[in-house]
């Protein structure tokens, strides 16, 4: 079996370490991550400038491939031009800090295993409810869950058509409560730009969020990791809202209206 790894916190992180050597335990392991932090990027390519990349190793072996793009273009180089062979499964992650409700449509890591899911791979995004974890064992437990769980995907347990991101609360494994299958948040954020002054006496600004945990929903992810379990959220991408539309529909036909012609 073919695996396809990549993150959005760059090649140097921990977590991606990790996860590559828990993956290579079931399968050939291909590492292609971006050469620096990619946090916040989101689905962004790189089309205004050369996409290029670099052979990484540690040990003495080839770890991976540095590319000097987004986590997208990670994955597109990955399939494009470094694999021979499309990858039975792509996992992205381990990522530092947890990829929650509304969060994922910025998350790079989210982004990454979607474009597995677009390119028709079973893909995986996990991610550790820590901001700050530098030390390899913090993201081990994180790793052997996403190994299950890639098991779980490939025996078709899980659909090989949705995108399943997994979020593990940043505790000791004594003390996680277990597993909860969760639907994604809604906004569970509060948000602020706050002013700063640079040493020339110019201003900028920063973004600061806050999470609201009033807001938090009974059987979301957020409320899930809040509570000490591990969240499998299974997410799709096609954005249409179909009750909206058939209501549309039947609104402009009872009006008599052509809806092709305006």
């Amino acid at each position: 079996m073919d695996i396809l790894i990549t993150n959005d916190d760059g090649i140097e992180s921990p977590g991606i370490a990790v996860l590559s050597r828990e993956l290579g335990r079931i399968g050939d392991v291909t590492v292609v991550a971006p050469a620096s932090q990619k946090s916040a990027s989101g689905h962004s390519l790189t089309i205004d400038s050369p996409i290029r990349y670099t052979e990484v190793f540690r040990d003495g072996r080839l770890f991976g491939y540095a590319v000097e793009g987004t986590p997208v273009d990670c994955v597109k180089t990955a399939l494009n031009v470094i694999s021979a062979r499309k990858p039975d499964l792509i996992v992205s992650g381990i990522n530092m800090g947890a990829n929650l409700g509304w969060n994922v449509f910025y998350s790079g890591t989210v982004s990454a295993a979607s474009e597995g899911v677009l390119k028709g791979i079973p893909s995986i995004a996990v991610s550790l409810d820590k901001f700050k974890a530098e030390k390899e064992e913090e993201f081990y437990f994180a790793a052997e869950f996403a190994c299950r769980t890639a098991g779980e995907l490939l025996s078709g347990c899980i659909p090989g058509d949705v995108l399943v991101n997994i979020n593990v609360p940043a505790i000791p494994r004594a003390e996680i409560k277990g597993v909860k299958y969760t639907f994604q948040s809604g906004v569970a954020f509060n948000e602020a730009m706050k002013k700063q002054t640079d040493s020339s006496g110019k201003d900028y600004y920063c973004l600061y969020s806050k999470e609201d945990e009033d807001r938090f929903e009974e059987g979301s992810d957020c409320k899930a990791v809040r509570e000490g379990y591990i969240s499998v959220t299974p997410l799709r991408f096609d954005l249409t809202d179909y009750k909206v539309l058939a209501s549309m529909e039947k609104d402009l036909t009872a009006a008599g209206r052509d809806k092709h012609l305006f």
